[in-house]
């Protein structure tokens, strides 16, 4: 019997200096490796809503790292990664009703959420900050990490930087259940995120001690989604319009109807959608830049 407990303690310590070793190589890997990433006039963040309406080709010099589902505050820790190695000259960042819905909180215990947030953004999480205001599945965290960092050491820690990228689809069939998804859960209404306010008042607060601009973009959505929204979330977002106007700039497309062959789905827009927009975003831009 001493002989098999010896035998079992000695395999367990292999595993533990195999599986330790490894995280521990990989925690120095994704903690000083420089970022991957050119440098460019804007760098465009946020959840879909930019991803699918910010097309940085016809910026003529950005980067769209938005990330579907992406909540502020992981956007917020993300651009800090990032500037670390590199700081943009203009901040595009996505800014919408569903971006400040209550639906956020859910992001790190909803099993349909919190293991691609893990996957994606291990590196930088901060999960105790988070979990004083929102609740935290540490058990699915921590598995997921684990799978990225224990078995060997990984070159690629980067899940959470990405291109743009569209499509021409269309289809707006989805508008009930999109707007059920962002503002409704389990047969209530929805409030605002205050954990994503404070995020996105603290992005706004670190570009302002930096001297980069902020551009909040809130694309067109299709007509029947945008009525699913509730008020007291309306209301939020105009104190936040308020709040925000004479700090940065403001492009508010939400409540303009574009065509429906336009969107991919209710709450995004395709290619052709996020020509336009962008097109327009362009031309804003060049406005306020004239502007004494």
């Amino acid at each position: 019997m001493k002989k098999f407990l010896l035998r079992c303690g000695f395999f367990l310590l292999l595993g533990i200096l195999f599986f330790g070793g490894n995280m521990l190589i990989n925690a120095y890997l994704y903690r000083s490796k420089p970022m991957p990433i050119a440098k460019t006039t804007y760098l465009i963040a946020g959840d879909s809503r930019s991803q699918r309406s910010v097309d940085p080709s016809i910026l003529g010099s950005g980067r769209n790292i938005s990330q579907t589902a992406e909540p502020y505050y992981i956007t917020y820790h993300k651009l800090q990664k990032i500037y670390n190695s590199w700081t943009p000259d203009t901040l595009i960042l996505s800014f919408s009703t569903a971006g400040i819905s209550e639906f956020n909180d859910y992001k790190l215990s909803d099993p349909q959420w919190n293991h691609e947030m893990a996957r994606r953004y291990y590196p930088f999480m901060q999960l105790l900050d988070y979990s004083k205001k929102i609740d935290v599945d540490y058990k699915t965290i921590a598995q997921v990490w684990f799978k990225q960092t224990a078995y060997m050491p990984r070159s690629h820690h980067f899940n959470y930087m990405v291109e743009y990228e569209n499509s021409p689809r269309q289809d707006v069939s989805n508008w009930e259940e999109s707007a059920h998804r962002h503002f409704y859960r389990d047969g209530r209404q929805l409030g605002h995120s205050q954990i994503s306010i404070d995020y996105l008042d603290s992005i706004i607060r670190m570009h302002q001690r930096q001297g980069v601009p902020v551009v909040l973009v809130n694309p067109p959505v299709y007509a029947k989604y945008r009525a699913m929204t509730p008020t007291p979330l309306l209301q939020k977002y105009q104190e936040l319009v308020q709040k925000y106007e004479n700090k940065v700039l403001i492009f508010d497309q939400s409540q303009i109807d574009y065509p429906d062959s336009m969107f991919i789905d209710a709450d995004h827009l395709n290619q052709p959608g996020a020509e336009r927009f962008t097109t327009e975003l362009k031309q804003f831009l060049n406005q306020a830049a004239h502007k004494p």
